[in-house]
């Protein structure tokens, strides 16, 4: 049986143009992921650099001892911080710098500014680490606002959609203080709950002394 030369090299000749169409295709993709990967870095670099400028304020602002000197810093550091918001809403960067801003008007005690940003920001951001630290500063905005029904709500909340944080001891300790007021069964309920736990944790000993106390109905 003869071999038909030329219909094989024109199959070679396809199979050719089809493999540097690929390959082809391969390196224009490759590139584009290449130019993406170094302007988000560069976004990233930039974020970051104007972020750390309001951070280096931010530490001076938590070395005042008193709310008139920190409302005083508060304007500098906010202007700061929405700088970082406008031209960099969904980097990390700008995630940290909406809770900050939550963080300054809560120890400016301008509580209700401060429950705009806080609950902004772990409705759009519920995966950073920073969000248990807004749950909580939350629950104190609204134990400000007399308001400790919506204090111990937004701690259930945090609960139930992570059960496994480290910072579960912390918010069952603040539940357990929330409670005493109103319902003091529950509220020996979330002590037991840290010092059952096996882990060790910094809340046991309070823990501890705040059942005790609470059991001969007694009070720090």
């Amino acid at each position: 049986m003869a071999f038909d030369i030329k219909a094989l090299n024109e199959k070679t000749s396809k199979g050719s143009l089809a493999t540097i169409i690929i390959v082809c295709a391969l390196l224009v993709v490759t590139a584009i992921s290449l130019v993406i990967v170094v302007v988000n870095s560069k976004t990233t670099d930039k974020s970051t650099k104007l972020f750390e400028s309001a951070f280096v304020q931010m530490l001076e602002f938590n070395e005042q001892t008193n709310v008139y000197s920190k409302q005083e810093m508060a304007p500098d550091i906010i202007s700061d911080l929405d700088a970082v918001i406008a031209s960099y809403p969904n980097t990390t960067a700008g995630a940290r710098a909406i809770f900050y801003k939550g963080y300054v008007y809560y120890s400016t005690e301008d509580y209700n500014q401060a429950l705009e940003y806080f609950q902004y920001f772990i409705k759009k951001f519920s995966s950073s680490p920073l969000a248990g630290k807004a749950y909580y500063y939350i629950s104190y905005c609204y134990s400000a606002k007399n308001d400790n029904d919506n204090a111990i709500a937004i701690l259930e909340e945090f609960e139930k959609k992570f059960k496994n944080s480290h910072y579960i001891s912390l918010f069952d300790l603040r539940l357990g203080e929330l409670y005493e007021a109103k319902d003091k069964a529950t509220a020996a309920k979330y002590y037991k709950k840290i010092i059952d736990n096996e882990e060790s944790s910094s809340q046991k000993d309070l823990a501890t002394k705040r059942l005790t106390l609470l059991e001969n109905d007694m009070s720090l």
